[in-house]
């Protein structure tokens, strides 16, 4: 064997050395996205099985759309979460906390409420003057419409 095949040879040696060490680098890093995908996943499933638990503590409702944005974000390889990634969060934690007891600061609280209650706070509404017969009258007519 003369020098310019030891050579050669060697250069091959060292070409397949570097590319072995890229090959490795990409499934190193491959792995490490996969890891924080499946970590991410699963903190976002965890804080809506907390939610689940305590459905109207506002604290667990924001770390769970935190969790589900960071994970959409790496799902999207860490662009921005898109409308149709916040409503999908939405649905998960309004699902996640529809257990919990309507408050008096929510909205839907009234749509929940009997009837009858919607009816009496509504005469009570009229008693104070609050609204007029008028108002009162549509308002009630509405409310039967619902039955």
């Amino acid at each position: 064997m003369d020098g310019g095949s030891i050579a050669c040879g060697l250069m091959l040696l060292v070409v397949i050395g570097v590319f072995a060490v890229m090959i490795g680098f990409y499934f190193y890093n491959l792995r490490q996205i996969n890891k924080r995908l499946q970590d991410a996943f699963t903190s976002y499933r965890q804080s809506l099985e907390l939610l689940k638990q305590h459905p109207n503590n506002p604290e667990l409702r924001q770390k769970a759309l935190e969790w589900g944005r960071y994970y959409s974000s790496l799902t999207r390889d860490n662009k921005r979460v898109t409308v149709y990634d916040e409503m999908a969060l939405s649905n998960d934690i309004s699902a996640a906390s529809a257990g919990g007891t309507q408050t008096a600061n929510d909205p839907t609280a009234t749509a929940v409420r009997p009837i009858e209650q919607r009816l009496d706070q509504l005469k009570a509404l009229l008693d104070k003057e609050v609204i007029s017969q008028q108002e009162y009258s549509e308002r009630r007519a509405k409310l039967l419409n619902e039955i």
